[in-house]
């Protein structure tokens, strides 16, 4: 089941041109439990734009500018002070980075391992047809993550998805495909930001 914060998020990837897959379940190679989880994963392609009686603009903050490649992202959402993964600290998690990798299919099978590693010493790769990052969505920001790790508040969030409905809200009133959370979700961000992130913090326990 996905959690509320994590459909929330879910809407923000897709208002900015990601195609994304919720609770991304890594199997163990043999019978017995799974190894770990991730909470999102998402991809951009480099040409993705979405027009709707007039461009809508993505979020630099979390789009690449200017970039010619292929967006891969992998996505940490909590309640609490960003994080991420621990599967992108600990060396001795090679198989279930490269798990991950391999399901992708973006990579030469070759250099899985390589890039593997890279993400786990920075945090981030990046090459002249793909980039692969770590994108964490939380409360706060944290001072302990790298910099190469994308930090997003709910805050921040927020402002965007306020601010991308309220621009087309006439256009994009017509939705009756929405489930109804999506719907009570939608119609919350048009009020204040504390009564919203109170509403969502409510509905998540």
């Amino acid at each position: 089941m996905v959690d509320k914060y994590e459909r929330f998020t879910l809407w923000y990837l897709r208002l900015n041109g990601y195609l994304t897959v919720p609770n991304y379940i890594l199997h163990p190679l043999r019978p017995g439990g799974q190894r770990g989880e991730v909470d999102i994963l998402g991809v951009r392609f480099p040409h993705s734009q979405e027009e709707a009686g007039d461009m809508m603009d993505n979020d630099n903050c979390l789009v690449l500018r200017d970039a010619d490649e292929i967006d891969f992202i992998i996505v940490e959402v909590t309640r609490s002070d960003c994080k991420i993964n621990d599967l992108w600290e600990k060396p001795d998690r090679a198989d279930q980075r490269e798990y991950i990798l391999k399901w992708l299919g973006m990579l030469d099978p070759k250099d899985v391992s390589r890039v593997a590693e890279v993400l786990c010493s920075e945090k981030r790769y990046r090459d002249d047809k793909q980039s692969i990052r770590l994108v964490s969505l939380g409360a706060k920001k944290s001072k302990y993550l790298s910099n190469s790790v994308v930090q997003l508040t709910f805050d921040h969030v927020y402002d965007f998805i306020n601010e991308r409905l309220s621009q087309f809200n006439r256009i994009k009133r017509d939705v009756p495909q929405w489930d109804e959370f999506d719907r009570k979700l939608l119609s919350w961000v048009s009020k204040s930001k504390q009564e919203f992130l109170d509403w969502l913090r409510a509905s998540s326990n």
